[in-house]
């Protein structure tokens, strides 16, 4: 954990010499009137951890083209500007110091903007604090060596988001509100550190659609030239006729098959040998296919497997759609989950609507005013009232649920003995009754109405979902169901396992095996599945080695009905077409052809990794944001609603995001606190956020947090809400804060020091 110990600074704004101690205290105010320089030493922390001062480099009013002949933060623009701070390491027990030079006499022009000073900025990794300015020079650091140690010192993600994490300064908090709905979006992705990664998001996208067109263009070229070829009669003069063999797409089942002009002998070979691969898949494709189903089903786990031969067999003897089955498994779980609510005489908690919807029977209209009545009573009890219902309520539950325990006579809940049950029993109706009589004339009617209730669902809701219940449970189909995590492991297994369920089935069919009932049938058509890779004859399983079947058809996308369409002659004819064109001689067109085809592959492939490419940065920038903003939703929350205690509207913000644009409302409000809150509870929403990001991100590295004038806009309520929040949740960090209410400086350091955490007070007036 990296501390601020000592700060100081020379020749820099307001202060010709000033050194600031903050090794004392684990809060150090700065308080005063303003102007006297409480956001100058802020700045010259941040310049010395990042290395640039955003504030200023992130302006949009200045445009870096401006000359200048002074250095905007040089008190006197003809000495030098010095900046250094010392950090302690706690954990290690070291400190170091980093130095900061600006010769001031050595800079004017366009370098001396403000846009471009940081660029010109002396950095020293020094060891220790107290060493001479005279022997700096010795510790001088390039800009990629002093990035690497502060990236090493503070953390990588700490220098990134430096004025989020740990710098909250007053313009931040309501000039970010101001903006749409789309702009908020942008910002948080520059916030999140995605900001690079959407822009080669719109790059990619650009070069994606130049390709596109590219392809356009020479496809219409080749077309233009394909129709010269054929118009001039260069197509023709072929000694076989021409017949696709699959589909006519493949360049060596095209008609027109061009060699080029060097290796062309070992094109056609190439060609020759996919011919071969094509006729040997066709004459081992049901073997293949056989093959292909035991392995597809041998994926899975003997208990998937027999899980999934057991649902196809119940399937098939009675057919059910799968979304009807997710839909019966689901009903089920409902069921049984609004009977232990019932059970619990939980009955406000009831869905009704949905049970008589499952049931398929008309709502009883009865019940469901009787509940409405019964919550309307409930509602007009006050607390006493509503607790000595609810411990009725509860007291009848657990004497329920302990009916078998206590039949000693020991009372479940005090511990007393009444010597037997009957006694026990006695006494429980006694004390029951005297709880009654506690009850004012709503509570009677509400106790009177909950029996009402009680009796209406356990004489007949009860029944017709215990029958639903049983109904459903002699689905065999649902208990297979409920052994998988979900509707897609079942589809798959099934799926998986449907190939080889039919061929092991028609081999059953075929051997006249008599089954006398499903079980029998279960086992003997698994220990056929298991046998059919006994099947498998020897010479197919070199074949495919050699030629690799599942690539063949994966590739052609060979089925049954190009298969059943091939024989020998046409693969000869093939090979005697192709080695026509072999020796068809080349012309100049062809080759302009070929060259044109070649970088219409090439496009295509590039257009391919390209989408994808586009797709992958696009997903990927969307789930990190997700990740980001689930992370930090709920401490956002909590934080807000403490420093919005005097919000009328609720407390606590909501992020909400769709992907392009980012709202932030009020707990079940629909617009944006925009336009609902006040300046002053606007620029608490920002400081929740910052600390909240603080909180989650911040990580190992530098543990101080600095906080401009934080209370600007606050009411009373909220910055006591404030001070508890920092002294709660940010205990283990180093908090640097400025106020000029002097009263907020006294109370914020009397909160800290009341629960033992070292505060000072340091007044910048008189630097």
């Amino acid at each position: 954990m990296i501390l601020l110990k000592r700060l100081y600074v020379e020749n820099y704004k307001l202060f010709s010499q000033k050194e600031l101690d903050f090794s004392y205290a684990l809060l150090s105010v700065f308080d005063g009137p303003n102007g006297y320089g409480k956001t100058s030493i802020f700045d010259a922390i941040e310049l010395l951890v990042t290395g640039k001062i955003s504030r200023v480099v992130d302006c949009e009013s200045i445009d870096g083209k401006t000359a200048y002949q002074t250095i905007f933060f040089a008190q006197n623009y003809k000495k030098d500007v010095i900046l250094k701070a010392e950090f302690e390491d706690s954990e290690n027990d070291r400190s170091f110091a980093l130095g900061a030079m600006v010769k001031s006499s050595d800079i004017n022009g366009r370098i001396a903007n403000p846009k471009n000073i940081f660029d010109k900025i002396d950095f020293f990794y020094l060891p220790t604090y107290d060493i001479s300015i005279d022997s700096w020079t010795d510790y001088l650091k390039g800009p990629d060596e002093i990035e690497e140690i502060r990236r090493h010192e503070f953390g990588h993600q700490n220098i990134e988001q430096f004025t989020l994490f740990h710098y909250i300064r007053q313009e931040d908090r309501l000039s970010y509100f101001k903006q749409s709905e789309t702009s908020r979006a942008a910002t948080i992705e520059n916030l999140l550190g995605v900001a690079k990664e959407s822009e080669k998001y719109k790059k990619v996208q650009a070069k994606r659609k130049s390709v596109d067109n590219i392809y356009k263009q020479i496809s219409n070229e080749i077309v233009t030239k394909k129709n010269c070829m054929i118009e001039s009669g260069g197509d023709h003069d072929h000694t076989t006729e021409y017949e696709p063999l699959i589909d006519g797409e493949q360049i060596w089942d095209k008609e027109t098959v061009f060699f080029r002009d060097s290796n062309q002998d070992k094109v056609l070979a190439q060609y020759l040998v996919e011919i071969e691969r094509i006729e040997a898949y066709v004459k081992y494709a049901d073997i293949h296919s056989r093959y292909f189903s035991y392995k597809t089903f041998m994926k899975n786990p003997e208990k998937v497997r027999r899980a999934a031969i057991h649902a196809l067999i119940l399937l098939r003897k009675n057919p059910v759609a799968i979304d009807d089955l997710d839909t019966s498994f689901q009903n089920l779980i409902f069921l049984n989950q609004q009977k232990d609510k019932i059970k619990l005489q939980d009955y406000k908690s009831l869905e009704l609507s949905k049970i008589y919807k499952i049931l398929e029977t008309p709502e009883d209209k009865n019940l469901a005013t009787g509940l409405d009545t019964l919550s309307d009573i409930s509602k007009n009890q006050d607390g006493l009232q509503n607790a000595i219902n609810n411990v009725i309520q509860l007291r009848e539950n657990l004497h329920l649920s302990n009916a078998k325990i206590s039949e000693n006579g020991i009372c479940p809940y005090c511990g007393h003995d009444w010597n037997n049950q009957e006694e026990l029993e006695k006494q429980f109706v006694s004390t029951k009754a005297i709880l009654l009589q506690l009850l004012t004339q709503d509570g009677e009617l509400y106790a009177k109405q909950f029996e009402v209730v009680k009796t209406q669902i356990e004489e007949s809701l009860l029944v017709e979902i215990n029958n639903k219940i049983a109904e459903l449970s002699k689905m065999g189909i649902l208990a297979i169901y409920g052994e998988f995590d979900s509707k897609e492991k079942f589809v798959t297994a099934i799926e998986n396992a449907r190939a080889i369920f039919d061929i092991a089935d028609s081999m059953l069919v075929n051997k006249g095996s008599d089954v006398k009932d499903d079980n029998e049938y279960f086992e003997k058509i698994t220990d056929e599945c298991m046998h059919i890779w006994n099947m498998i004859p020897s010479e197919y399983l070199s074949a495919n080695e050699k030629y690799t079947f599942s690539e063949i058809s994966k590739k052609y996308s060979l089925n049954d009905g190009i298969i059943s369409k091939l024989n020998k002659e046409q693969f000869y004819k093939k090979r005697q077409y192709l080695q026509g064109q072999f020796y068809k001689s080349f012309d100049k067109l062809k080759a302009e052809i070929l060259e044109l085809e070649n970088r219409q592959d090439t496009i295509r492939e590039i257009q391919v990794q390209l989408k994808e490419y586009e797709k992958a940065i696009k997903k990927s920038i969307e789930a990190y944001k997700k990740q980001i903003i689930d992370e930090i939703e709920i401490p956002f929350f909590v934080y807000s609603s403490r420093l919005l205690q005097s919000y009328q509207g609720g407390q606590g913000v909501l992020m909400k995001n769709d992907g392009g644009s980012i709202r932030f409302t009020s707990p079940g409000k629909e617009h944006d606190i925009l336009y609902t809150m006040s300046s002053g509870q606007l620029s608490a929403v920002l400081l929740s956020f910052s600390l909240a990001l603080n909180k989650i991100y911040s990580g190992q590295g530098i543990k101080t947090v600095l906080i401009d004038d934080p209370i600007q806009c606050m009411d009373d309520i909220n910055m006591i809400s404030f001070v508890e929040l920092l002294r709660r949740e940010f205990s283990d960090c180093q908090i640097i804060l400025s106020t000029h209410e002097e009263d907020f400086s006294n109370f914020v350091r009397y909160k800290f020091k009341k629960y033992g955490l070292d505060t000072q007070a340091i007044t910048l007036k008189d630097a």
